[in-house]
Protein backbone atom coordinates (compact mmCIF):
# COMPACT_ATOMS: atom_id res chain seq x y z
CA UNK A 1 0.00 0.00 0.00
CA UNK A 2 1.37 3.48 -0.70
CA UNK A 3 1.68 5.92 1.68
CA UNK A 4 0.83 9.76 1.58
CA UNK A 5 2.78 11.60 3.26
CA UNK A 6 1.56 14.04 5.91
CA UNK A 7 2.87 17.10 4.38
CA UNK A 8 1.52 16.43 1.15
CA UNK A 9 -1.93 15.79 2.24
CA UNK A 10 -1.80 18.61 4.46
CA UNK A 11 -0.45 21.21 1.05
CA UNK A 12 -3.51 19.08 -0.90
CA UNK A 13 -6.03 19.89 1.87
CA UNK A 14 -5.20 23.71 2.07
CA UNK A 15 -5.24 24.36 -1.87
CA UNK A 16 -8.85 22.93 -1.74
CA UNK A 17 -9.35 25.19 1.39
CA UNK A 18 -7.98 27.98 -0.92
CA UNK A 19 -10.45 26.87 -4.14
CA UNK A 20 -13.20 26.57 -1.72
CA UNK A 21 -12.94 29.90 -0.35
CA UNK A 22 -12.47 31.66 -3.39
CA UNK A 23 -15.40 30.13 -4.68
CA UNK A 24 -17.59 31.30 -1.78
CA UNK A 25 -16.51 34.66 -2.17
CA UNK A 26 -16.79 34.73 -6.00
CA UNK A 27 -20.34 33.38 -5.44
CA UNK A 28 -21.27 35.93 -2.38
CA UNK A 29 -20.04 38.79 -4.72
CA UNK A 30 -22.51 37.11 -7.36
CA UNK A 31 -25.72 37.39 -4.69
CA UNK A 32 -24.52 40.99 -3.88
CA UNK A 33 -23.99 41.89 -7.20
CA UNK A 34 -27.86 40.83 -8.19
CA UNK A 35 -29.16 42.07 -4.78
CA UNK A 36 -28.17 45.32 -5.49
CA UNK A 37 -29.74 45.00 -9.21
CA UNK A 38 -32.68 44.19 -7.23
CA UNK A 39 -32.84 47.24 -4.99
CA UNK A 40 -32.29 49.63 -7.43
CA UNK A 41 -35.26 48.28 -9.62
CA UNK A 42 -37.61 47.87 -6.64
CA UNK A 43 -36.57 51.67 -5.59
CA UNK A 44 -37.18 52.99 -9.73
CA UNK A 45 -40.74 50.84 -9.27
CA UNK A 46 -41.74 52.53 -6.46
CA UNK A 47 -40.79 56.36 -7.76
CA UNK A 48 -42.72 55.67 -11.21
CA UNK A 49 -45.58 54.41 -9.42
CA UNK A 50 -45.53 57.33 -7.07
CA UNK A 51 -45.26 59.75 -9.76
CA UNK A 52 -47.61 57.72 -11.76
CA UNK A 53 -50.33 58.06 -8.80
CA UNK A 54 -49.52 62.18 -8.26
CA UNK A 55 -50.62 62.40 -11.76
CA UNK A 56 -53.62 60.46 -11.53
CA UNK A 57 -54.83 62.46 -8.74
CA UNK A 58 -53.98 66.05 -10.38
CA UNK A 59 -55.95 64.67 -13.63
CA UNK A 60 -58.94 63.77 -11.40
CA UNK A 61 -58.97 66.98 -9.58
CA UNK A 62 -58.55 68.24 -13.48
CA UNK A 63 -61.94 66.47 -14.78
CA UNK A 64 -63.72 67.23 -11.50
CA UNK A 65 -62.93 70.96 -11.60
CA UNK A 66 -63.68 71.00 -15.70
CA UNK A 67 -67.10 69.48 -14.58
CA UNK A 68 -68.28 71.75 -11.91
CA UNK A 69 -67.11 74.53 -14.58
CA UNK A 70 -69.60 73.51 -17.52
CA UNK A 71 -71.79 73.27 -15.07
CA UNK A 72 -71.84 76.72 -13.44
CA UNK A 73 -71.30 77.89 -17.02
CA UNK A 74 -74.55 76.46 -18.27
CA UNK A 75 -76.22 78.54 -15.19
CA UNK A 76 -74.40 82.08 -16.03
CA UNK A 77 -75.17 84.50 -15.43
CA UNK A 78 -75.27 84.07 -11.89
CA UNK A 79 -78.39 85.52 -9.65
CA UNK A 80 -75.74 86.79 -7.18
CA UNK A 81 -73.23 86.38 -5.04
CA UNK A 82 -75.37 84.44 -2.11
CA UNK A 83 -76.18 82.04 -4.98
CA UNK A 84 -73.20 81.21 -6.81
CA UNK A 85 -71.42 80.39 -3.11
CA UNK A 86 -74.28 78.09 -2.56
CA UNK A 87 -73.40 76.66 -5.77
CA UNK A 88 -69.98 76.33 -4.61
CA UNK A 89 -70.26 74.84 -1.36
CA UNK A 90 -72.89 72.17 -3.25
CA UNK A 91 -69.49 71.12 -5.39
CA UNK A 92 -67.16 70.88 -2.26
CA UNK A 93 -69.36 68.92 -0.60
CA UNK A 94 -69.65 66.47 -2.91
CA UNK A 95 -65.58 66.63 -3.98
CA UNK A 96 -62.60 66.27 -1.85
CA UNK A 97 -60.99 69.62 -2.52
CA UNK A 98 -60.85 71.43 0.68
CA UNK A 99 -62.12 74.75 -0.97
CA UNK A 100 -63.64 75.84 -4.12
CA UNK A 101 -64.06 79.35 -5.27
CA UNK A 102 -64.37 81.84 -8.43
CA UNK A 103 -62.14 84.95 -9.35
CA UNK A 104 -63.69 87.19 -11.46
CA UNK A 105 -62.30 89.48 -14.63
CA UNK A 106 -61.90 92.67 -11.70
CA UNK A 107 -60.34 90.75 -9.45
CA UNK A 108 -62.73 90.39 -6.80
CA UNK A 109 -63.71 86.36 -5.59
CA UNK A 110 -65.97 84.13 -3.35
CA UNK A 111 -65.57 80.90 -1.94
CA UNK A 112 -67.51 78.19 -0.90
CA UNK A 113 -66.69 78.99 2.70
CA UNK A 114 -66.79 82.71 2.14
CA UNK A 115 -65.16 83.29 5.84
CA UNK A 116 -62.00 82.96 4.32
CA UNK A 117 -59.72 84.33 1.70
CA UNK A 118 -57.14 81.68 0.62
CA UNK A 119 -55.63 83.09 -1.82
CA UNK A 120 -53.79 86.74 -2.54
CA UNK A 121 -54.62 89.32 -4.46
CA UNK A 122 -51.12 88.09 -6.18
CA UNK A 123 -52.02 84.71 -6.89
CA UNK A 124 -55.58 85.70 -8.36
CA UNK A 125 -54.40 87.87 -10.37
CA UNK A 126 -51.59 84.76 -11.72
CA UNK A 127 -54.88 82.80 -12.42
CA UNK A 128 -56.69 85.00 -14.29
CA UNK A 129 -53.40 85.43 -16.34
CA UNK A 130 -52.94 81.75 -16.67
CA UNK A 131 -56.44 80.63 -17.71
CA UNK A 132 -56.05 83.42 -20.53
CA UNK A 133 -53.46 81.18 -22.32
CA UNK A 134 -54.09 77.63 -20.94
CA UNK A 135 -57.05 75.85 -20.12
CA UNK A 136 -55.57 74.59 -17.21
CA UNK A 137 -53.60 76.03 -14.52
CA UNK A 138 -52.39 73.88 -11.58
CA UNK A 139 -49.53 75.36 -9.09
CA UNK A 140 -48.27 74.95 -5.63
CA UNK A 141 -48.52 77.94 -3.90
CA UNK A 142 -46.47 79.55 -0.88
CA UNK A 143 -48.15 79.75 2.54
CA UNK A 144 -51.19 81.98 2.66
CA UNK A 145 -53.30 83.10 5.50
CA UNK A 146 -56.36 81.72 7.62
CA UNK A 147 -56.88 78.37 8.08
CA UNK A 148 -55.07 77.24 5.00
CA UNK A 149 -51.75 79.00 5.95
CA UNK A 150 -49.71 76.59 4.43
CA UNK A 151 -48.57 75.16 1.26
CA UNK A 152 -51.68 74.49 -1.16
CA UNK A 153 -52.15 72.96 -4.49
CA UNK A 154 -53.74 75.14 -6.55
CA UNK A 155 -56.09 74.24 -9.86
CA UNK A 156 -57.80 76.41 -12.06
CA UNK A 157 -60.13 76.21 -15.39
CA UNK A 158 -61.53 79.29 -17.05
CA UNK A 159 -64.95 80.04 -16.71
CA UNK A 160 -65.82 80.80 -20.46
CA UNK A 161 -69.74 80.72 -21.16
CA UNK A 162 -69.84 82.86 -24.04
CA UNK A 163 -66.76 80.80 -25.65
CA UNK A 164 -63.84 83.08 -26.22
CA UNK A 165 -64.34 85.36 -23.36
CA UNK A 166 -63.65 84.14 -19.79
CA UNK A 167 -65.67 86.18 -17.23
CA UNK A 168 -63.15 84.62 -14.88
CA UNK A 169 -61.73 81.40 -13.34
CA UNK A 170 -62.98 78.20 -11.28
CA UNK A 171 -60.44 77.31 -8.48
CA UNK A 172 -59.86 74.61 -6.12
CA UNK A 173 -57.56 74.58 -3.16
CA UNK A 174 -56.00 71.57 -2.16
CA UNK A 175 -53.94 71.40 1.54
CA UNK A 176 -50.26 69.45 0.78
CA UNK A 177 -50.89 67.54 3.54
CA UNK A 178 -53.78 65.37 0.76
CA UNK A 179 -51.08 64.49 -1.65
CA UNK A 180 -48.24 63.28 1.37
CA UNK A 181 -49.46 59.54 1.24
CA UNK A 182 -48.21 59.38 -2.53
CA UNK A 183 -44.56 60.70 -1.39
CA UNK A 184 -44.29 58.63 1.80
CA UNK A 185 -42.59 55.64 -0.60
CA UNK A 186 -43.93 53.60 2.55
CA UNK A 187 -43.28 50.46 0.31
CA UNK A 188 -39.77 51.27 0.36
CA UNK A 189 -39.38 51.21 4.67
CA UNK A 190 -38.86 54.03 6.93
CA UNK A 191 -36.62 56.78 5.83
CA UNK A 192 -38.23 57.23 2.57
CA UNK A 193 -39.81 59.81 0.69
CA UNK A 194 -40.26 61.78 -2.30
CA UNK A 195 -40.79 64.66 -4.15
CA UNK A 196 -42.14 67.03 -6.49
CA UNK A 197 -40.05 69.11 -8.27
CA UNK A 198 -39.99 71.56 -11.09
CA UNK A 199 -37.37 71.57 -14.43
CA UNK A 200 -35.65 74.03 -12.18
CA UNK A 201 -35.32 72.14 -9.29
CA UNK A 202 -37.00 74.00 -6.98
CA UNK A 203 -39.46 71.53 -4.71
CA UNK A 204 -42.63 72.11 -4.80
CA UNK A 205 -44.28 69.23 -2.83
CA UNK A 206 -42.34 66.87 -0.37
CA UNK A 207 -43.07 64.51 2.21
CA UNK A 208 -40.36 65.96 5.05
CA UNK A 209 -41.47 69.62 5.42
CA UNK A 210 -37.75 70.42 6.19
CA UNK A 211 -36.35 69.32 2.57
CA UNK A 212 -37.65 72.18 0.21
CA UNK A 213 -34.42 73.07 -0.77
CA UNK A 214 -33.78 73.15 -4.39
CA UNK A 215 -32.91 69.45 -5.70
CA UNK A 216 -29.63 69.84 -7.59
CA UNK A 217 -28.69 72.40 -4.59
CA UNK A 218 -28.92 69.33 -2.43
CA UNK A 219 -27.13 66.82 -4.80
CA UNK A 220 -24.39 69.41 -5.40
CA UNK A 221 -23.41 68.83 -1.74
CA UNK A 222 -23.16 65.09 -2.37
CA UNK A 223 -19.77 63.74 -1.62
CA UNK A 224 -19.91 61.41 -4.98
CA UNK A 225 -19.52 62.57 -8.32
CA UNK A 226 -22.13 65.27 -7.38
CA UNK A 227 -21.27 67.47 -10.65
CA UNK A 228 -21.56 64.26 -12.45
CA UNK A 229 -24.67 63.71 -10.66
CA UNK A 230 -26.71 67.05 -11.39
CA UNK A 231 -25.80 67.06 -15.11
CA UNK A 232 -27.43 63.51 -15.64
CA UNK A 233 -30.23 64.56 -13.40
CA UNK A 234 -30.67 67.95 -15.17
CA UNK A 235 -30.72 66.30 -18.57
CA UNK A 236 -32.97 63.50 -17.40
CA UNK A 237 -35.37 66.29 -16.41
CA UNK A 238 -35.20 68.30 -20.00
CA UNK A 239 -35.40 65.40 -21.70
CA UNK A 240 -38.40 63.83 -19.93
CA UNK A 241 -36.91 60.71 -19.01
CA UNK A 242 -36.49 58.42 -15.89
CA UNK A 243 -33.26 58.52 -14.06
CA UNK A 244 -32.03 56.64 -10.80
CA UNK A 245 -29.00 57.95 -9.01
CA UNK A 246 -27.45 57.45 -5.75
CA UNK A 247 -25.39 59.64 -3.91
CA UNK A 248 -24.16 60.40 0.28
CA UNK A 249 -24.65 63.12 2.20
CA UNK A 250 -22.24 64.10 4.75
Amino acid sequence: MQKISFRSFFVFALVATVVITAGVILYWRQVNILLEQDIKIHIADAGKEAASDFDRLVQTDHDILSTAALSMEDSYPWKNASSLAEMLARYGENSRFALLGVVFKDGNSITSDQSVRPLSEHALSLILKDVQQNPFYVDVLPREVGKYASAILVQAVALDPNEGDPVGALFSVQKEDYYKEVLSLSALGEGSFGMIARRDGSVVLSYEDKLTENVFSQLEKATLDNQLTVERVRKAVEEGKSLLVGYRTE
